[in-house]
This record gives C-alpha cells, sequence and structure tokens, in this order.
C-alpha cells in the first residue's frame, strides 16, 4: 500500500485506489471459491449450504450451515466466517477464520457439555495457487453425557488440501479421552453388563496422505494411527 519516494498526492491515491479495486476483484474470486468449495464438500452423509456472504472491500463475512445426516440421526452446526482478502492479507490470497456453533435443535446433553464454547474453531489459509492450509481445534470439555461421565481433553489437526479439493495430507491428535458409566449395572440398554464401566484412550495420533481417483466419489492413499494407550475397567469385576 505504501510507496515511498512519490512524494505525489495523486499518486499516491491512484496507488489506494488500484489497491481497492484490487481487493474487491480478490474478494468476488475468494467468493466463487469459497461457494464452489462448500459444494464440494457437500457429499453424503455432510451437507454444508453457504446461508449469507457480505462482501466488503478488504474483508468479508459469511454464514454456513453444516449437516450431518446418517439416515439414523441429524445433527447441525452454523459457522460464522471472517474473511481477509487483500490488499495481500500476510502474503496470501486470503485467510479464513471460522467459528462453529451447535443449532438450537443440537441434543441437550451436547448444549450443556459444551456451554459456551465452539465445538470447532478452523483456520484456513488460502494460497495464490488456491492450495489451502488448515488448522482445526476443538476444545477440552468434562461433564455428563446422557449416562456417561466424559472428560475430553480436547482435538487439533493440522493439513493441507491441492487446488482442486481432491487431495488431503497432514495430521490430528486427541490427547485423551476417558468415558466414565454412571449407570447401574443393571440399566444397560443392550442388556449387556460386562461392557466396561470406565475407559481411558491416550495419545491418538493420525498421520495422514489422501487422494481422490478420477470419478470416484472417495479418497484413498496411507492413514497411519498410533494410540499410546487404552485402560479399561469392566462393570462386573470380569476381564476389561
Amino acid at each position: 500500500m505504501k510507496k515511498l519516494g512519490i512524494g505525489i498526492a495523486a499518486a499516491v491515491a491512484v496507488l489506494l485506489a488500484g489497491s481497492a479495486v484490487t481487493s474487491y476483484v480478490m474478494g468476488g474470486k475468494v467468493q466463487e471459491g469459497f461457494e464452489s468449495t462448500a459444494k464440494e464438500w457437500s457429499k453424503p452423509p455432510l451437507m454444508v449450504q453457504v446461508q449469507s456472504y457480505e462482501r466488503g472491500l478488504f474483508t468479508s463475512t459469511a454464514k454456513t450451515q453444516w449437516t450431518v445426516n446418517t439416515g439414523q440421526e441429524q445433527l447441525s452446526f452454523t459457522a460464522s466466517h471472517d474473511i481477509s482478502h487483500g490488499p495481500w492479507p500476510r502474503g496470501h490470497a486470503a485467510e479464513i477464520a471460522s467459528r462453529f456453533a451447535w443449532n438450537d435443535d443440537a441434543p441437550p446433553e451436547l448444549l450443556s457439555l459444551y456451554k459456551d464454547k465452539s465445538p470447532l474453531e478452523w483456520k484456513t489459509t488460502v494460497g495464490w495457487t488456491h492450495t489451502s492450509q488448515h488448522q482445526l481445534s476443538s476444545p477440552a470439555v468434562a461433564g455428563q453425557f446422557e449416562k456417561d461421565k466424559v472428560n475430553f481433553a480436547g482435538l487439533t489437526a493440522d493439513f493441507e488440501m491441492s487446488a482442486d479439493l481432491k487431495g488431503m495430507k497432514g495430521t490430528a491428535t486427541m490427547p485423551s479421552l476417558q468415558v466414565e458409566s454412571t449407570a447401574p449395572v443393571d440399566d444397560d440398554e443392550d442388556g449387556d453388563n460386562s461392557g466396561p464401566a470406565k475407559m481411558l484412550l491416550k495419545g491418538n495420533n493420525m498421520r495422514f496422505d489422501l487422494f481422490q481417483p478420477q470419478g470416484q466419489e472417495f479418497m484413498v492413499g496411507s492413514v497411519n494411527w498410533t494410540l499410546e494407550s487404552m485402560n479399561t475397567e469392566p462393570k462386573n469385576g470380569g476381564e476389561p
């Protein structure tokens, strides 16, 4: 934006105007990419819908709805997106900061578990070649969920996607998850009282390198998953 040595007000004004126009055009390209990505990611059981997109000179805002429908259960989120597209946001084409929130029809147990926390925050950096870098985080939560006491240490993921959205490579980490049943031994919904009363998973790490073959709707590739430890305690003093 600043160009030293010109010293002419008119030239500076032209420079500023040119940057503003470039930013606004870039904002339009980002909007096109944003909407096309939503369509590309809308594949069963996931549907992504762009509810609004307000384009500004240097920044834009958007809202999307994400719905997961397995045929047996349906869960939906609303995401708010703050988008920076110029001029030249930190050397990238665009940066998108997304914050997800449960919809009001989410199970009360989930709303109570997360309270005012966002279940997912997602930062995306879009490069000039349209490749993108993604950083995801889900917060640590603890509380009651139905008949179980849950202690979740959170989750983080870092991955990159190809420009055509058909390749992704990165890592995901979940430090620990503990689930402890608080239901009476004779109150098992499946009639099986031999399952664990407590389960603790530690050190969940995943490394993946996936791509979508031409003409296919699924991704293939390598997934390396490691688990540091898993400890269980039985309900009736039996074998874990």
